[in-house]
């Protein structure tokens, strides 16, 4: 109810503001379930106040890619909720404008999807703006009743499953692993609600990425490692995540630590996480997501070590305690290995580029350690030109990867640029694996062999 009410006091923006709107949507969207649940006309007011902000744009998304992108994806879904959630408790006016704008932004997205098929997110298999903007288009169809959305929608959603790593590992890192995959497990909910489909066993990525989330945590469960494009250490907490893949799978760990978020770590990272709209707005998914019937379970103290064959990483930790010692050691093609290949048999069999890796880092061979609460090696955030050179790996007559110092630094090279790990041992005490990335130079540097052992 507190996400419900926050916004009493803002005033609605009549004009579209330069920086993202996504936030319009939840606006709408928790005042709409609460009114649901408790029938207060005071957040029935408070949806309609945001239903005419956002319905008053003649596009959505300003900054990048009008109509086209992540604005359009968010707001598509979460007024698409609010008709959904309000029905005829809405005004006639404010329904009929409301349909009328979700089937002409749902048009203007569906039409780009179609337009641009085997580039950018319409075909990015392994990218948050992919799994956005298809949930989004997905829910205003099923609730406009438009079969090409939902059924467009589906075949990608089946394709993500289906390709993405059985490890649950992700290289865009955690804070776009927070921000993206919560969509897809609102696409999987919305497929067994409206078609009577249960795909939540498709693929075993959804079962096992939590996993990963765990093992990338910071002692302490506060912050995070780091790897990949990440605005900051404290944005990679889903607490309603947590909670639908504890209901999914039993996942005793993942509601322990949801409770932990919303007991001791919700406050701060609402405050201070760079993610965007915020943390809070999913306030609607914590509700609709809390099974009671799981049990949560603090980690194991003996599941210290973790392996991700397909992102090559391998972490290990002394305990689970706040002052533990922490290291995470990782070395892989980009977009982890699965994704490389595919990408590789798409571009040639379909004329196809379906690899966006801007997010993954020329960090292969590169580690992250933590110990008595202090990061001691670290890795760089977020960038717009990436650098092994930013990165703690070995520069080679000054030059870091080949093909580096821009965005998307995979994008183009050619195949057998590719790093991998071997000998890895991530048990019994012990952690040990070596990166061979001797391929990742320019080969112009006469690099043969670089290997990087960590133990």
């Amino acid at each position: 109810m507190d996400e419900a009410v926050r916004h009493r006091d803002l005033a609605p923006p009549r004009r579209h503001p330069e920086a993202s709107i996504t936030w319009l949507g939840p606006a709408a969207s928790n005042p709409a379930l609460a009114y649901r649940v408790s029938g207060d006309p005071a957040h029935l007011a408070e949806a309609e106040r945001w239903i005419g902000a956002a319905t008053g744009f003649p596009h959505w998304g300003r900054a990048h890619m009008p109509d086209h992108d992540l604005d359009a994806g968010w707001l598509l879904h979460h007024l698409a909720l609010t008709h959904h959630w309000l029905g005829d408790a809405l005004s006639d006016e404010t329904r009929t404008l409301l349909r009328y704008k979700l089937m002409v932004q749902g048009r203007r997205l569906y039409d780009f999807a179609v337009a641009t098929e085997g580039r950018w997110w319409s075909s990015s298999y392994w990218q948050n703006h992919n799994w956005i903007c298809y949930a989004g288009l997905a829910t205003a169809g099923y609730v406009l009743g438009r079969e090409e959305w939902t059924e467009r929608a589906k075949d990608n959603l089946g394709r993500v499953l289906d390709l993405l790593p059985e490890d649950g590992s992700h290289a865009e890192g955690v804070v776009y692993w927070r921000y993206g995959v919560p969509w897809l497990a609102i696409h999987l909910d919305l497929l067994q609600e409206c078609e009577g489909l249960d795909w939540w066993g498709r693929g075993r990525f959804m079962e096992n990425t939590f996993r990963f989330r765990l093992h990338q945590s910071a002692p302490g469960f506060a912050e995070q490692t780091g790897h990949g494009d990440c605005h900051d250490r404290l944005s990679g907490h889903s607490a309603a995540l947590y909670h639908r893949l504890a209901a999914a799978y039993g996942i005793g760990e993942a509601q322990w630590l949801a409770g932990l978020v919303g007991r001791e770590l919700l406050g701060r990272e609402a405050a201070d996480s760079g993610v965007r709209p915020g943390i809070l707005p999913e306030a609607y998914l914590e509700y609709l997501w809390y099974d009671p019937s799981v049990a949560a379970r603090p980690p194991a103290a003996s599941d210290t070590h973790a392996h991700f064959p397909d992102l090559g990483l391998v972490t290990a930790r002394t305990s689970w305690a706040d002052d533990a010692t922490f290291v995470s050691f990782k070395a892989s093609p980009g977009g982890g290995h699965k994704a490389w290949e595919t990408a590789a048999k798409h571009r040639a069999e379909l004329g196809w580029d379906t690899l966006n890796t801007g997010h993954h880092h020329p960090d292969s061979g590169s580690f992250v350690l933590l110990s008595q609460g202090a990061f001691l090696a670290v890795d760089e955030g977020y960038s717009n030109r990436k650098r092994a050179a930013h990165h703690n790996l070995l520069l080679v007559d000054g030059q870091g990867f080949a093909d580096e110092d821009r965005y998307h630094v995979y994008e183009g090279i050619p195949h057998e640029h590719q790093a991998r790990m071997r000998d890895v041992l991530a048990g019994g005490g012990w952690a040990h694996g070596t990166a061979e990335i001797g391929a990742m130079y320019d080969p112009r540097l006469g690099v043969r062999r670089l290997d990087r052992t960590l133990a």
